[in-house]
């Protein structure tokens, strides 16, 4: 069970249930506004570590598959120490911008969480390695100590303190520092032993930025840019829509992971386009089988949990949630692309995707509010899923599962690593 993908899927899950938990927390003590407010600092913190990052998680993957991810590692890291002054200096200007109207005490939280962005650099990268390596146990470590810090915080702050703005980007920069604790650990690679050549490794990362950075902002940044957008009500009403509707795209990470090496591989072989074909099927297979349970429980989960005040998420989360469905097939094919070091392709289609996000966003949301944005985060999806197919070399033709994909497609989770 230990190099079972599934347990990916179970991180995700429990981290989403975890996130469930403290969302409503969050969200009755704040309210609508303040979850704006919050929900805008906690992006960013999902979307800068992949920025500064410049790619190098996913050739941290793919050196790893081919077995030389410890030297990958120890050079990764480095670049975590000189990313410092790159985020202070970002924190410095999104408080005299984006968090000019917060209050004193949200300003200065949210630029200490900018700040630790370099932490989340480290996490991600050990996670990419342990992923490459099969060692799903400690992966779940790791994705489960940010919410379950997260969530303990937030308790914590609530008994000693009222929870405002300011408390809540605390608790979530503490998840941060323990997540990243947690991973170097797990990673057991020091900083003693063989370096990859950096300027080859940089140089390849590099053609992973974008499609990494674009991939981050299509999932978050227009919870940053809702903000100013949509008001903080209806950015708070989709940001709970946003959060709900990720659950699906676990099981798409759990099929890309138990694929990656197996095309990587494939690749030397010479029979790239079966093994893509295959992960493909598999993910289609999966999303058809887990979409109409999600969109049941996103009708009868949010006014439960969240209560009445957060029923304008409701129409949102099951919009999003459609978008979600594509989004664990983009996920896969993706990851067949960076598995094949096709990296200018990914940032190309990603980008793309992006900006129709985006001009959809900025088209609908003034008008239609939550409703608007999440309409504009499925057609996304779906502009990225078609662009992915198209670049891939495969036709919707190939994507169609047969019966045995949806049988292969859990038990691959289930099984263990090669």
């Amino acid at each position: 069970m230990s190099r079972s993908a599934s347990l990916l899927v179970l991180g995700r899950l429990i981290s989403t249930a975890l996130a469930l938990v403290t969302a409503p927390i969050v969200a009755r003590a704040l309210g609508p506004d303040g979850r704006g407010e919050t929900a805008a600092v906690i992006a960013l913190s999902v979307i800068l570590p992949v920025l500064f990052s410049i790619g190098m998680p996913i050739e941290v993957r793919r050196i790893s598959a081919l077995g030389q991810g410890e030297a990958a590692l120890r050079t990764a890291r480095v670049w975590c120490v000189l990313a410092i002054p790159i985020c202070v200096g970002a924190a410095a200007l999104l408080r005299a911008s984006l968090f000019r109207d917060f209050d004193r005490a949200a300003q200065i939280t949210a630029f200490v969480a900018v700040c630790c962005v370099p932490i989340s650099i480290l996490w991600t990268l050990d996670v990419s390695y342990l992923v490459a390596l099969e060692k799903y146990r400690s992966v779940l470590a790791v994705l489960l100590s940010q919410p379950c810090t997260y969530l303990v915080s937030v308790i914590v702050a609530l008994s000693l303190v009222s929870l405002t703005p300011a408390a809540v980007i605390v608790c979530s920069v503490a998840g941060t520092v323990v997540a990243g604790a947690v991973s170097f650990t797990l990673t057991r690679v020091s900083i003693r032993g063989a370096y990859a050549r950096p300027v080859p490794m940089l140089r390849n990362s590099i053609r992973y930025a974008g499609s990494a950075v674009a991939e981050a902002a299509g999932n978050r940044v227009d919870q940053v840019v809702g903000l100013p957008v949509l008001g903080a009500t209806e950015a708070g009403f989709y940001s709970v829509a946003a959060t709900v509707a990720s659950v699906p795209i676990a099981f798409g990470q759990a099929v890309g992971a138990r694929h990656f090496p197996k095309v990587a591989r494939a690749k030397i072989a010479g029979n790239i386009l079966a093994a893509r074909a295959t992960a493909a099927r598999r993910a289609v297979a999966t999303s058809a089988s887990v979409l109409l349970p999600a969109i049941l429980a996103v009708f009868v989960g949010i006014p439960v949990i969240f209560g009445s005040e957060y029923s304008g998420a409701v129409i949102p989360a099951i919009v999003c949630t459609i978008g979600s469905s594509a989004m664990i097939v983009s996920y896969v094919l993706s990851l067949t692309l960076a598995a094949e070091g096709r990296g200018i392709r990914m940032a190309v289609t990603q980008a793309i995707a992006l900006c129709v996000g985006m001009i959809g966003l900025l088209l609908l949301g003034p008008k239609f509010g939550a409703v608007g944005a999440a309409v504009a985060s499925a057609l996304s999806s779906l502009a990225l899923l078609i662009i992915l197919v198209a670049v891939s070399g495969l036709s919707f033709r190939d994507l169609r599962p047969r019966l045995s994909d949806f049988r292969h497609a859990f038990a691959d989770m289930l099984s263990k690593g090669e």
